[in-house]
């Protein structure tokens, strides 16, 4: 049967459009044939002369599914038959998410070997991990795809009164399918944004002493790409003075007793903790007011405080003026 002719009529851009194919073979009862790299549209296969139809109408063949941030963007299907037939919008292919979550093509290649679909933030931030099962819709013909989210990733961190916040991206807004640990404790998350992670020393007793931790973040299954190095800084949270005591609040506790040198005049220095607070309180010079007055803590042999300071060194804490002196 090699030379009969066979017209293949297919509509592309709403438009009728014939390809003729020569070349096919019989296998049985059936007709075996190439369809050209260059058709993956909806169309109809017409056997000549006796005027058969059937519908064609390719499953869609995907080999890649690209990643997004969960901030969303755009979701790249690669394969093959991936085109929606370029029909009216209501026909556009369409990805569904779990839950019926659904986002819709926005373009496609000519060759139906690409298509590009718009993650909206919306849709992005419901979700997270890897995995994710989801179903592809092409010209009504559903195949079942895996996606998976960009990487998250922990870009540094900040300090704030009582604990301590890791900003970066790809966090998602569940903090109960986070997973942040540090050798193999697991540290507990106060709150959560996509972009940052507060986490409170109150909550996390390895956190309350300086020094590096090395953190390793897990979201919904989506493990960090590199261990994070943390490392915990002694912070002046604030300071008041009630008569000659003068107080500073730090982020962590200091462990030794220490000499404070406050306008050129020596005092010692005690640590303390209460249940609201913790620092050093010492006395003051007569002469000397908190909120004008340099101070240099020499922090003592084996005293625990930040990473670079290390024994008999100087942590110096300039206090503005400008500053307003807290009343207790």
């Amino acid at each position: 049967m090699v030379g009969l002719v066979q017209p293949l009529t297919l509509v592309s851009r709403g438009s009728p459009a014939t390809i003729q194919i020569s070349d096919f073979t019989a296998n049985g009862g059936a007709l075996q044939f190439t369809i050209p790299s260059a058709v993956g549209v909806r169309g109809t296969i017409q056997l000549e002369p006796s005027g058969v139809q059937a519908d064609w109408n390719p499953l869609p063949v995907v080999s890649s599914v690209s990643t997004a941030p969960i901030s969303g963007g755009t979701i790249t299907v690669s394969g093959s038959y991936l085109s929606s037939g370029n029909e009216a919008d209501a026909n556009k292919s369409t990805i569904t998410f779990p839950h019926g979550k659904v986002i819709q093509e926005y373009q496609s290649s000519s060759l139906s070997k690409v298509a590009y679909f718009t993650l909206t933030p919306s849709v992005a931030i419901l979700y997270s991990g890897v995995n994710i099962p989801l179903t592809l819709t092409v010209r009504g013909l559903n195949q079942t795809v895996l996606f998976s989210f960009d990487k998250p990733n922990i870009t540094g961190e900040s300090y704030i009164n009582t604990g301590i916040v890791l900003n970066g991206v790809n966090f998602g807004t569940n903090a109960s399918l986070v997973q942040l640990y540090t050798d193999q404790t697991k540290i507990t998350i106060s709150s959560i944004t996509n972009t940052a992670i507060t986490i409170l020393y109150s909550d996390n007793p390895i956190l309350s002493s300086s020094g590096t931790r090395y953190l390793n973040l897990t979201v919904n299954g989506n493990v960090i790409d590199k261990i994070y190095t943390l490392t915990i800084q002694i912070q002046v949270l604030g300071y008041y003075q009630i008569h000659d005591k003068g107080y500073l609040l730090t982020n962590v506790p200091l462990t030794k007793a220490g000499k404070v040198l406050i306008q050129s005049e020596e005092s010692d220095f005690n640590p303390y903790t209460s249940p609201s607070e913790q620092g050093v309180s010492f006395s003051l010079p007569w002469d000397a007011t908190i909120g004008n007055t340099t101070m240099t803590l020499n922090i003592g042999a084996g005293a625990t405080i930040i990473q670079n300071i290390t024994n008999n060194k100087k942590l110096t804490i300039f206090i503005s003026s400008k500053q307003i002196l807290r009343k207790l």
